[in-house]
This record gives structure tokens, C-alpha cells and sequence, in this order.
């Protein structure tokens, strides 16, 4: 048995060596080539199933959630500013502004510029012009209105305005009494200006009668 053996290896041992050696090289080469995509394989745990050769098996999905919705653009005023500020000019602002905000748009008050008749916590109503006195000057701060070509001022003969209005001149309407001008004046310094007539029905006291007194003698 022994010596039968050794004839075959002395015989065919060195082929069958020879071809798997060959068998080994040829399948090294072919991996190198494919890098390795040619395997199929299932993934461990799951329903990956099988890779196909040469294709992408993961896709990388969006992250779930809401869809996108764009922001609505925020709405914009145009204001004029003059007097002791180191830029007068027209500016355009966040339809949410103050007096502050046109002020810094405008650079900052001049070195003389008087703060005292300055409400800065004012919001702003599109269209007006706010003038800055200097220090010693007696007048203070004065709105221009839209579609204006002069100051307006608080009172005058016929109709008040209302975004200008003193106490005095607001207690002189019909139904109008000391509480409520000062409502009427701490409503202006926290909301701004009146855009509307009818706006001043939002003040607290003034109801549809009241105002259907005033509205011919008042305007904004």
C-alpha cells in the first residue's frame, strides 16, 4: 500500500500541488479585480437579503419630520428722521420698530442733541418723520405725517390728531375725559402711533358711541 502510494505522489503529487496553487492565484487575482462585489451575503439579524454585484445596497433616506414650510417675509416701514442726528435720512425698518431703532439706523444723536422730549420705547407707523431737537430748543420731538408737506401739529383748528394730541387737546373731544387722554396717551407710548381712525377704539373707555362723536374731528 505504501509503495503505492508513493508511486502516485512521485507521479501526480507535484500536479495536483501545481493546479491548486494555480486555483488559488487565479481566484486572488479575480478578488483583487472586483474588489470583493462579486460575494453575495445576507445581512445578520435582518432582511437585507442579497448584494447584487456592482450595486449600492443601502440608501441614505431623508430624516423624517415635518415638511418644510418657507417663512413668511416680515413686513417693512419706511421713516424719516432729521434734526440732531449724525445721519438724517430715510431709512426702511421692521414694521415692529421704534423710535429707537430709526435712531441708531440714523447713526446715534449728535453730541447736541436733547433727549428730554424723546421717546425712544415709541413704536413707529409707516410714513413719519421724526425730528430731533438740538439742546436750548423749546420744541420737541415732531412727526411728520404721510402725504404732509409741513409739521403737523397736536392741535389747531377743525380736526386733532390723535398721534400728536396733548392731554389738553385730547380732553377738548366730545366724551373725552381725563382718564381717558391719559389712556389715549399711554396706549400711544406702548402700541405706537394710530394707523387708523378707528384704531382708538382699542383704547379702554372708548367704545363705538364715544367714537362715533369724535370721528369727524380727529385724523392720523
Amino acid at each position: 500500500m505504501k509503495d503505492r502510494l508513493l508511486t502516485f505522489w512521485k507521479t501526480k503529487g507535484v500536479r495536483l500541488i501545481g493546479i491548486v496553487l494555480l486555483v488559488l492565484i487565479l481566484a486572488a487575482v479575480w478578488l483583487v479585480r472586483t474588489g470583493g462585489d462579486g460575494f453575495s451575503f445576507t445581512a445578520e439579524g435582518s432582511d437585507a437579503g442579497t448584494r447584487s454585484p456592482g450595486t449600492v445596497s443601502e440608501i441614505v433616506a431623508d430624516p423624517p419630520g415635518d415638511e418644510y414650510e418657507p417663512l413668511e417675509p416680515a413686513g417693512t416701514i419706511v421713516c424719516e428722521i432729521d434734526g440732531a442726528v449724525v445721519s438724517p435720512g430715510v431709512y426702511e425698518l421692521p414694521e415692529d420698530a421704534r423710535v429707537n431703532d430709526l435712531v441708531e439706523a440714523a447713526g446715534g444723536l449728535a453730541e447736541n442733541a436733547s433727549t428730554l422730549p424723546l421717546n425712544r420705547a415709541e413704536r413707529l407707523a409707516d410714513g413719519v418723520k421724526i425730528v430731533v431737537p438740538k439742546k436750548g430748543e423749546e420744541s420737541g420731538t415732531v412727526v411728520r405725517l404721510p402725504n404732509t408737506g409741513s409739521s403737523v401739529p397736536s392741535t389747531g383748528s377743525g380736526r386733532i390728531n390723535i398721534n400728536t394730541a396733548d392731554k389738553a387737546a385730547l380732553e377738548s373731544l366730545a366724551g373725552i375725559g381725563p382718564v381717558t387722554a391719559q389712556k389715549i396717551l399711554d396706549y400711544r407710548r406702548k402700541a405706537g402711533a394710530f394707523r387708523r381712525v378707528e384704531d382708538i377704539m382699542n383704547v379702554s373707555g372708548i367704545g363705538e358711541k364715544t367714537f362715533e362723536k369724535i370721528r369727524d374731528r380727529i385724523f392720523v
